[in-house]
């Protein structure tokens, strides 16, 4: 099923790549016409009986448009069921649709959802829908896997060369929405045009996440082809959707040190609620994409203070919390919590992007991941 389903999948995107580079040209020629029919008025006397040329040419094409992909979204999702594939399918509302503009449509949200099966799916023709944003969503989210991973490195050397200390790797998913938590009562809300990928049970997950200072903490988002593998090289897919790094983004500890300490003093009452003790308190700070695609958020800490640790503690084949504090001291060059600086937790909770964005990068113009080629630490922290 799945070399099935891969197979499938460069079929359909042959046909949009095909497509794309259509539209393309004949953008680019009508654009080339434009410009010589407004040189060429200029200089002509005017004529009656001007406008429309008759053939209802741009709404031809509006329909033309709207029906490929609106019969590649039904070949791909619903008619090649796939019990591997999640039978959930989001329908983008177009919002240029008079509907949508004035609001009488009965609802007014970026999608919707339905089953694969439901009977009341929306026609191929239906203008209410943007066809090629439904497309891309779907498969954005249910054609492909995608995985996270926050790593320790020093900063002192160039980023093709970094000296990886420890790296940390998870599978996430993708969704158009997200949970909100800041209110009395949780609440799901829509997030499209940006897709989240949200790391459940962060603080868990990274308590074992020191930055010291002269490291930096880095994080990437590797999406791959469902069934192509984890990205080592190997898989059905791969020779055709490598696997692409659509999030790429560090920050040094002396910057997020500085971001953490701004925050904790705008809101100093923070630390008479909850936990109890000031330094385990939880900052949340936004990293920006580079050149602007998308955001992470960290939930920043200080770690709190050990007993002093004795000779050989978190050595190799050691473990828990003592056993990283001792590697972090060590990295340090210091033997007691005492003589060592703040020492840092960043737990990643989510990354989004804009689906634009995620199209370019894994379909158009793929990233080589960083961190999938960078050698493991000599020993296990």
């Amino acid at each position: 099923p799945i070399i099935f389903v891969m197979t499938s999948l460069q079929s359909i995107l042959k046909e949009v790549r095909q497509h794309n580079a259509q539209r393309k040209h004949a953008d680019s020629k009508s654009e080339s016409q434009a410009v010589a029919a407004q040189a060429a008025s200029s200089t002509a006397k005017p004529q009656d009986g001007g406008g429309d040329d008759g053939g209802g040419g741009a709404g031809d094409g509006d329909l033309k448009l709207m029906l490929f992909w609106s019969e590649i979204f039904y070949r791909f999702f619903v008619e090649n069921a796939d019990d591997a594939r999640d039978d959930l399918l989001f329908f983008v509302r177009n919002q240029e649709h008079p509907d949508f503009v004035s609001g009488s449509g009965t609802d007014t949200d970026a999608y919707f959802v339905t089953r694969r099966h439901h009977a009341n799916q929306p026609a191929a023709d239906d203008g209410g829908i943007n066809w090629m944003e439904t497309f891309y969503l779907n498969l954005l989210v249910n054609q492909f896997e995608y995985r996270v991973t926050v790593a320790v490195c020093t900063k002192r050397t160039a980023v093709k060369k970094m000296d990886l200390v420890e790296k940390f790797s998870y599978q996430v998913y993708g969704s158009p929405s997200k949970t909100r938590m800041d209110k009395k009562a949780s609440h799901v809300e829509h997030t499209y045009p940006f897709i989240y990928f949200t790391v459940d049970g962060f603080d868990e997950l990274f308590k074992n996440v020191v930055v010291t200072p002269e490291e930096c903490v880095c994080v990437e988002l590797v999406a791959s082809a469902l069934g192509s593998g984890s990205g080592s090289g190997s898989g059905s897919g791969n020779d055709v959707l490598p696997p692409s790094s659509i999030f790429k983004g560090s920050v040094s500890y002396d910057a997020l040190n500085g971001a953490y300490t701004a925050k904790r003093q705008k809101s100093p009452w923070e630390s008479l609620w909850g936990r109890g003790d000031s330094q385990r308190v939880e900052q949340f700070l936004m990293l920006r994409g580079p050149r602007g695609k998308g955001e992470a958020q960290m939930a920043v800490s200080v770690h709190e203070n050990f007993r002093d640790l004795p000779p050989g503690s978190g050595s190799s084949g050691g473990g828990g919390d003592v056993g990283y504090m001792a590697d972090a001291m060590r990295r340090l060059g210091v033997r007691r919590m005492s003589d060592s600086p703040k020492l840092l937790k960043p737990c990643l909770t989510y990354v989004n992007l804009p689906w634009s964005s995620m199209v370019e990068d894994i379909l158009e113009k793929p990233v080589t991941p960083v961190f999938d080629k960078l050698p493991s630490p000599n020993k296990k922290r």
